[in-house]
């Protein structure tokens, strides 16, 4: 047993030969009776029979009466340890094994596999095995099992993804398992080729104590990789044409020089140029192909160098579509005067990023064939138009809405109920006017004026207003929503509404309370005034820069793509994904995020009335190129751990209670009434079995 300690024996020994002797070399005599000692002579004892043992159950039954009790009181000098380590017999195993991208490395993926393989050929069928396969994200194919074939086959199904590697959500993961684990003996395996751009250190990660933690590192003397890092496609014009220049980098992350890498520019799977260059050791080299004229949206390139030991990282994908032109209608009320909208139009023809398309109507009513050609529809001192029902279904699909209150602008109660407030009567600030004074800067309009210097909205003056009461949030509004349907965004220092917003569908509508000239207001006369309206027409079509590429792992959302591409998305109409793979996802409904987990182009497909495609680009994470080893000494540390070994005083503490350890150690009562009950019946036995007791005679010899 375990738990027998040398003082156990010691005492043990000590005890059983006295009794032994004892009874081997035991001298019996008769009883002889004399009236006087006086006629006897002394004879000095010279040699006793040796006797032999005739009981030797009796023997058995003392000797285990003895060590039964000495083994009781020998508790208190059991250690913990001692417990845990004779109580826990199977393990709990976690392997966790890397399937990053740069695993693809030459047959590090094959040797990865057979190393998992031989983990589990040393497991018992009492262990429980756990996979873990890890790249950004970590997934346990095989939880907590004792069956052993479904741990094997799960490693032989893996397969080398496209992520990056990122070492703490598998040791998150492997936290968790064993921490709901019973078994006492708990180990982490982690199979990697243990790359340092994956390991962050994390003060708050620690696996728990008594773990053992022990690394298998999957790496090569020599890791020469070339990689394609970034495409910058740069935009210029030439004969009234958009043109654009792709320049690239080639990273050399070996040891030596390449010479002469061809590489490859692609447009929609042609190849249209290759050029040649020499890369220096850890040094980038730049490329920079012929400019093309851009035809089309959404014009798929690629650039390509040859195949290397790891070929994941030798292509770069990217997307290039014509500068987007923002369609705005704006609508003015009928007999106008020219000069009714001039501040707004001149600020609208100025910009790139985007640029403008501005259409001008008149009138009382706008039809909807008009509504579905523009992203924007600015009402310009406009009253309540008798088309208010399609405006608000406008909005609702992800159309954007500028109210400008006016002289003209009376709306009465909003039939329509298509603003975030009433428009009231008009306020006249007399004197300087009023001022902008609560200004909300986490809104996107005022995002960019938030920094010092960035324009100064409080610097212009108000001399008239309409009043603006909010209207109140419906109760279901507030029901499942993370905010407010309405909002206000600014304040005059009077406290009267200046700007607010409502939230319709998947649309805005923001109302403004005074006039965007200079007859209300001198906000057209400040500087700040361009950069003002271009966000205004920027967030209401929720327009964003295009990107050029995503990274694998990005989430994108398809209803945003769709809306911010201008084709619109009708809610509730969901949308299909079609994956570089060809693998199709459909979503019916509202459109839901989507993980980008494979190199290539997606395809974005919308199932409203404006059918369209948007084209997207994902690629590998290209610090995953950098082949660099992280010291498994470091990674061991930062856990706490001892690789291949298990620190029993830490075990012990972290898996034995003081209640534990009683428990555990209660048996001493049994063992000491077990004794108590040998001896007494040895005690009994032996007293039936008394007899006759045949001594040594003893001759007496006549004093002389």
């Amino acid at each position: 047993m375990s738990f027998l300690t040398p003082l156990f024996l010691v005492g043990l020994a000590g005890l059983a030969i006295p009794v032994i002797l004892h009874l081997i070399q035991k001298e019996r005599k008769n009883v002889v009776q004399f009236p006087s000692l006086m006629f006897l002579r002394r004879i000095p004892y010279q040699s006793v029979r040796r006797r032999r043992i005739r009981h030797w159950f009796l023997l058995f039954m003392r000797l285990a009466a003895l060590a039964l009790i000495v083994l009781a009181f020998a508790r208190p000098f059991l250690r913990r340890s001692e417990i845990a380590a004779g109580a826990s017999g199977a393990r709990e195993v976690v392997i966790l094994l890397d399937r990053s991208y740069s695993m693809g490395y030459g047959d590090r993926w094959t040797r990865a596999q057979a190393e998992a393989r031989q983990v589990v050929q040393g497991l018992t069928s009492t262990d429980h095995a756990t996979l873990v396969l890890f790249g950004t994200s970590a997934q346990a194919e095989v939880r907590a099992t004792a069956e052993l074939s479904r741990v094997t086959a799960a490693i032989d199904a893996a397969k080398v993804s496209a992520e990056a590697t990122r070492y703490a959500p598998a040791l998150k993961l492997a936290q968790r398992v064993l921490a709901e684990s019973t078994l006492q003996s708990r180990e982490v395996v982690m199979i990697s080729d243990f790359q340092r751009s994956g390991w962050v250190r994390d003060e708050n990660l620690r696996l728990p104590e008594g773990t053992t933690f022990r690394t298998v590192p999957i790496a090569d003397a020599q890791t020469p990789n070339l990689t394609v890092s970034n495409v910058l496609p740069q935009r210029s014009t030439f004969s009234g044409q958009e043109r654009i220049t792709v320049a690239a980098n080639v990273i050399n992350r070996g040891p030596s020089a390449v010479n002469n890498v061809r590489v490859t520019l692609e447009l929609d799977g042609r190849a249209v140029e290759a050029q040649t260059v020499s890369v220096q050791p850890g040094a980038p080299a730049a490329i920079s192909f012929q400019p093309f004229t851009l035809g089309r949206a959404y014009t798929r390139g690629t650039v390509r160098i040859g195949d290397d030991a790891l070929k994941q990282d030798n292509t770069f994908h990217f997307v290039v579509s014509p500068a987007q032109r923002l369609s705005v209608l704006l609508v003015e009320p009928s007999r106008a005067s020219r000069e009714a909208s001039l501040y707004l139009q001149k600020a609208l023809s100025i910009g790139g990023a985007p640029a403008f398309q501005v259409d001008m109507r008149d009138g009382e009513s706008v039809g909807s064939t008009d509504l579905d050609r523009h992203r924007v529809v600015i009402l310009n001192d406009v009253a309540a138009l008798s088309s208010g029902a399609e405006l608000k279904a406008f909005v609702s699909k992800g159309g954007g809405l500028l109210v400008v209150l006016g002289e003209r602008a009376n709306w009465g109660t909003d039939s329509n109920d298509l603003l975030p407030g009433l428009p009231g009567n008009v306020v006249d600030r007399t004197g300087r006017g009023g001022a902008l004074a609560e200004l909300d800067f986490s809104h996107p309009v005022l995002e960019l004026f938030k920094a010092p210097r960035s324009g100064n909205l409080t610097t212009a003056r108000f001399f008239r207003y309409r009043a603006i009461t909010m209207k109140p949030e419906p109760a279901g509004d507030k029901e499942g929503e993370q905010a407010p349907s309405r909002r206000v965004i600014s304040r005059f220092d009077d406290g009267a509404v200046a700007m607010a917003e409502r939230r319709i569908g998947s649309g805005n509508v923001l109302l403004w309370a005074s006039t965007l000239d200079n007859y209300w207001n001198d906000l057209a006369l400040k500087p700040v005034y361009l950069p003002f309206v271009h966000e205004i027409i920027r967030h209401l079509a929720t327009y964003e820069q295009p990107a050029n590429f995503f990274t694998i792992g990005n989430v994108v959302d398809p209803a945003h793509l769709l809306r911010a591409s201008g084709l619109g998305l009708q809610t509730g109409t969901g949308a299909m994904i079609l994956t570089p793979t060809g693998q199709r996802i459909e979503q019916s409904g509202t459109p839901t995020p989507v993980q980008l987990e494979q190199p290539g182009f997606y395809e974005v497909h919308g199932r409203s009335n404006q059918a369209g495609t948007v084209s997207i680009a994902a690629n590998l994470d290209t610090a995953e190129s950098d082949l660099s080893v992280l010291d498994t000494q470091e990674l061991t540390a930062a856990l706490s751990g001892r690789p291949g070994t298990v620190n029993p005083a830490s075990a012990d503490a972290a898996t034995l209670t003081p209640e534990d350890q009683e428990r555990r150690q209660n048996f001493w009562w049994y063992l000491l009434m077990a004794g108590i009950v040998l001896l007494g019946a040895e005690t009994a036995i032996s007293n039936r079995m008394k007899g006759p007791v045949e001594g040594t005679r003893i001759t007496p010899t006549a004093a002389t």
